[in-house]
């Protein structure tokens, strides 16, 4: 399964460096995807460390979703209509998603609220949640996606994945993989 999913990632990468239809690269991103008749996993796998994948090119109108935060509150991607949003998918089982979390915190403190940071947990129990955060100082808002539902909405297919959305509610970019300094600062210069 592993190696479906870096095929995946791979693919993304080429034919999202090769296209210039915006079109064909949102198909990609969010339309059905099947790789080599590859089954996907419920639970996205983590990424390895040395993995990446970026796509530049605009990738068409984020979707909407509504989940829950660790405080019980229901949260939509619409409540930020008109902002710019940073989606991150992760979980606490992951290791990129671990190395990658401090830089996504001193991101959003650094931002002063000038962008919202969305934390998606995939599939996980909220205590372990809860537990993470609290030991990491995460202040954004962290989502639980209990059954993986909004993962699949946004074709995650490993971890961790972040979403760059502009205030005309358009995903920019899309990083897949634990994120450098370099590229979280680009994907948050496409946004502001």
């Amino acid at each position: 399964m592993l190696s479906a999913v870096l095929m995946t990632c791979v693919a993304f990468a080429t034919i999202g460096a090769l296209t210039t239809d915006t079109a064909d690269v949102a198909a990609l991103a969010f339309g059905p995807m099947d790789v080599g008749g590859a089954v996907s996993s419920p639970i996205p796998e983590a990424q390895p460390r040395d993995s990446t994948t970026v796509d530049d090119v605009s990738q068409g109108p984020a979707p909407d979703f509504t989940l829950v935060d660790l405080d019980g509150n229901q949260i939509s991607l619409g409540d930020f209509a008109g902002q710019p949003v940073v989606i991150n998918f992760w979980a606490t089982w992951c290791p990129p998603c671990q190395d990658e979390m401090p830089l996504l915190v001193e991101a959003f403190e650094r931002e002063g609220g000038q962008v919202v940071f969305l934390a998606i947990s995939i599939d996980e129990p909220e205590r372990a949640v809860r537990r993470f955060a609290e030991k990491n100082d995460i202040s954004f808002i962290i989502l639980l996606d209990e059954g993986g539902k909004v993962a699949s909405e946004y074709q995650v297919k490993s971890i961790p994945i972040t979403f760059f959305v502009n205030r005309d509610g358009q995903v920019v970019m899309r990083y897949v993989g634990q994120i450098p300094t370099h590229r979280l600062e680009d994907g948050l210069s496409r946004i502001r």
